[in-house]
This record gives C-alpha cells, structure tokens and sequence, in this order.
C-alpha cells in the first residue's frame, strides 16, 4: 500500500525509531566497515552499531 503510494516497487516501515536504528544498521554494516558514531548517539544507533560487528570510533559532541 504504502509502495504503490510513493510509486516504488517495494518499500519497507517501521513502527518506531529505536527498531529502525536498531535493525537496520547491522543490515547494512558488518565485519570490516567502520562506523564513526558521535558519544551522545541514541542507545538505538549504539545498538545497532554494536550488532553490525563492524569496528566503531566514537567522537565527542561538539
């Protein structure tokens, strides 16, 4: 329903942020990559992060 609103093939929701952050990062990072994450991040990204297993450097918040 939503795909064929926006005129795409396919299309995927979520119902709330922390599942998007969290979900999708370790989908599309992995072993290998690296992930520069500010230290004040939401604990979704922080988890998702982790979850991926790709190297992460964290940086303060300006």
């Amino acid at each position: 329903m939503v795909a064929n609103y926006l005129g795409v093939e396919d299309c995927i929701t979520f119902g709330m942020g922390f599942a998007t952050n969290a979900l999708n990062i370790p989908a599309i990072m992995g072993k290998g990559d690296l992930i520069l994450s500010d230290k004040l991040n939401h604990v979704s990204i922080v988890l998702g992060s982790r979850l991926s297993g790709a190297h992460i450097r964290r940086f303060n918040h300006n």
